[in-house]
């Protein structure tokens, strides 16, 4: 199949592509004389326009007929659309609302890593919320040690930067904390085990 097929196909590509042809036509219709003032004007096949208010007429009868066949090969879009009228540069504002999810949303699937979001979290981040975790838990259970389970670039930031702060933990709660790598977890997931 060429690719020229493919996007004609294509009934939204169809779709536009024939509203290129009716702006198309709306240029082609809608030129204006090429005369200087005061000089006679001519128009596509030489005869002379007229500089009078007929001639505006014409040209804002010939916009009218742009706008409604632009509004009849609308109407066969599934898309709600809104058209603006047309300007003095007989230009057209239009608004398309999307109805189906977007290429990228059909030929991909959300990263496992970051679940679609565009991030993930730090290790710092992630430590800061273990320490959070473990002394919410303190406040609320009875318990002997804990048990952290993270993604090994968690726990060797907590063996390393933030052992000082690991140590006033367990100072602070009495209990060990052990730290256990999860080869199997993402970076920002984690686990506190009481035991």
């Amino acid at each position: 199949m060429r690719i020229s097929h493919f996007f004609i196909d294509r009934p939204i590509f169809a779709g536009v592509i024939s509203i290129v042809f009716v702006i198309i036509g709306a240029v082609a219709l809608g030129r204006g004389s090429t005369a200087q003032p005061g000089q006679p004007a001519t128009g596509r096949r030489g005869q002379a326009a007229s500089q009078s208010k007929g001639g505006q007429t014409e040209r804002h009868g010939n916009r009218d007929k742009v706008w409604r066949a632009l509004e009849a090969a609308l109407s066969k879009d599934k898309a709600k659309t809104t058209l603006n009228r047309i300007s003095e540069l007989g230009l057209i504002e239009m608004t398309r609302k999307r109805t189906r999810e977007s290429l990228a949303h059909q030929l991909c699937a959300p990263c496992a890593a970051c679940e679609g979001r565009g991030y993930v979290k730090t290790p710092e981040t992630v430590c800061y919320e273990i320490f959070r975790e473990i002394l919410r838990q303190t406040g609320q259970f009875e318990f002997q040690e804990l048990l952290v389970l993270a993604h090994q670039d968690v726990i060797e930031r907590l063996l390393d930067e933030e052992s000082a702060a690991l140590g006033e933990l367990e100072v602070l709660t009495g209990k060990p904390i052990r730290l256990q790598t999860e080869a199997l977890y993402l970076i920002d997931q984690y686990d506190v085990v009481l035991m």
